[in-house]
């Protein structure tokens, strides 16, 4: 564990992760990768800044593994980014979330290793990615049903699910499916709901 008041660096390839989870390649217009870009460099800082890493760090032991832990992590800074998004009138698209989520989920995974809290397997890695989407999505479906597709922090399914098939490959959907299930977390939306093709056995 790292000293007290002594803030890690982030590594060179803190986000050397991100395409275990995602799609290799996917093209974005220059208004979607100008969010997303936004997105990441307000990850980086949120996760290595000596004012809120203290904060990351208690975040990332705050669950009964690494796994919970990252997730947890990631699902806190992802919310209070899209607050901040959306209070300067920019809503973030599904796949900013789901391609920056990747983003963000890699740094808390480089920062608990230089912290020396714990090392992250590929299994792991991918479960807790799975977990964090899972949690992105299923509060911004619960606001979505509950408030209407115009409030704060509201996701629409069915866009959600063609992200998703675009996006993620059949075996980290599973994986999200299968983090989900243990969590009890529900993302059971009409028609199919997320990671149903994956439940069937792939694209």
């Amino acid at each position: 564990m790292m000293e007290t008041g002594q803030p890690v660096q982030a590594p060179a390839e803190a986000d050397q992760y991100a395409d275990e989870f995602v799609q290799d390649e996917y093209e974005m217009g220059p208004a979607q990768e100008a969010q997303y870009e936004a997105y990441t460099d307000n990850a980086t800082l949120a996760v290595f800044s000596e004012k809120s890493q203290a904060q990351v760090l208690q975040l990332l032991q705050s669950g009964q593994s690494g796994v919970e832990g990252v997730a947890e992590a990631a699902f806190r800074i992802n919310k209070q980014m899209v607050a901040t998004m959306e209070q300067s009138g920019e809503k973030p698209t599904e796949i900013t979330l789901c391609l920056g989520g990747a983003h963000l989920v890699s740094e808390l995974i480089a920062l608990a290793s230089a912290a020396g809290l714990y090392d992250l397997s590929e299994e792991e890695r991918k479960q807790a990615f799975g977990l964090a989407i899972q949690k992105f999505f299923a509060d911004g479906f619960e606001i979505y049903s509950k408030q209407g597709p115009d409030a704060p922090g509201a996701i629409d399914p069915v866009k959600t699910q063609k992200t998703f098939d675009a996006l993620l490959t059949p075996e980290q959907r599973q994986y999200g499916m299968q983090m989900a299930k243990e969590q009890g977390i529900s993302l059971t939306e009409p028609p199919t709901g997320l990671f149903a093709q994956a439940q069937q056995g792939g694209m």
